[in-house]
């Protein structure tokens, strides 16, 4: 949260800090993830909720990291940016904004496919499912009746990826992964629970462990076999309207011919395009800008005075580029 609040400037408020850590889709939270390279915690944390939020928010405040400013922003203390600069990153596995949907479903695969088969190899039969989630549940399903005949072997095969993966962390991370596992007679432990063992708040332990699975994620990506079987392909991160506005757009229609097929404000045809400049690295924007002066001008003026805040760089241009332009340009090239 500190280093977030420190990358926005007091340009953004505390509500794009909760919409950046619970994933929402949006057009103006997709920029401000990439515009103020905060995009690794995007989405990490969907299950937060705003009243957990601001009661962080009050102890940062009471422990003196931050002060807030007007508007509902905040800024860091000098005791924040000390926190923040001591040079260590614990977290280096985060990458939200690719894999905010991807890591916890493979998680709920992993786990609920462990608890399966632990139960069945000690003919426990009747189990209930610690993942409630009806598709994985299904492909939970299919993939064990692939696996039926060959149990035992496929049991061992991930207990020996898993304790290789296991053997490259510290024994609290090992500690934290381990006992959230459930299967063979056993549950496992609550992020309550959890935090009573290693005296850390639940809040942490949900990013600690988010992080270790993103961390098991691409060592899966890169390195094992079985548990390979477990991921999915990353997909862009577009929203369903803003694809359905490329779709036109690649047909060859207008911006006005869009906004009257989709019936939409042209408000938020604009905030589609700006969506795809930030997703689609392919996707030309000079066709939305008025010349290359425009990209130069505003490129310079937002690094010039160290600010994405919109209304300053359109005061710095003199009011000529409208805010739609300052976003496309900001989107594309100051990330």
């Amino acid at each position: 949260m500190l280093d977030c609040i420190k990358r926005m400037k007091g340009e953004r408020t505390l509500s794009g800090l909760y919409h950046i850590l619970t994933g929402k889709r949006s057009s103006q939270t997709l920029q401000d993830a990439r515009v103020y390279q905060i995009s690794r915690y995007f989405g990490i944390y969907k299950s937060l909720s705003r009243y957990d939020l601001d009661r962080l928010i009050d102890e940062l405040e009471q422990e003196g990291d931050i002060e807030r400013a007007e508007g509902g922003s905040a800024y860091l203390t000098t005791k924040g940016e000390a926190k923040v600069e001591d040079g260590r990153d614990p977290l280096p596995y985060l990458n939200g904004f690719l894999l905010h949907d991807i890591v916890p479903q493979f998680a709920r695969k992993l786990l609920l496919y462990i608890q399966t088969i632990t139960n069945m190899t000690r003919n426990e039969l009747h189990f209930i499912p610690i993942i409630e989630d009806k598709n994985v549940q299904e492909w939970v399903r299919e993939r064990y009746d692939q696996d039926k005949k060959q149990l035992q072997a496929v049991n061992d095969a991930i207990f020996c990826e898993l304790h290789a993966f296991l053997t490259r962390l510290t024994e609290t991370q090992a500690h934290l992964f381990v006992n959230r596992l459930s299967g063979g007679g056993y549950i496992g432990k609550t992020l309550q629970q959890l935090s009573d063992d290693i005296e850390y708040g639940r809040h942490d332990i949900h990013v600690f462990l988010h992080h270790l699975w993103s961390q098991l994620y691409v060592t899966v990506r890169n390195e094992t076999a079985i548990l390979y079987s477990f991921t999915d392909d990353t997909k862009p991160l577009i929203t369903r309207s803003a694809q359905k506005t490329h779709d036109l757009l690649q047909k060859g229609h207008q911006l006005a011919a869009v906004q009257e097929i989709r019936n939409l404000k042209m408000s938020t045809i604009q905030d589609h395009i700006v969506e795809m400049a930030l997703m689609l690295p392919e996707f030309d924007i000079l066709m939305y800008i008025p010349d290359s002066d425009a990209i130069h001008s505003i490129a310079a003026a937002a690094k010039r005075l160290e600010t994405k805040k919109l209304k300053t760089i359109h005061q710095a241009c003199d009011g000529r580029f409208d805010y739609f332009h300052i976003r496309l340009v900001l989107a594309r090239y100051l990330q």
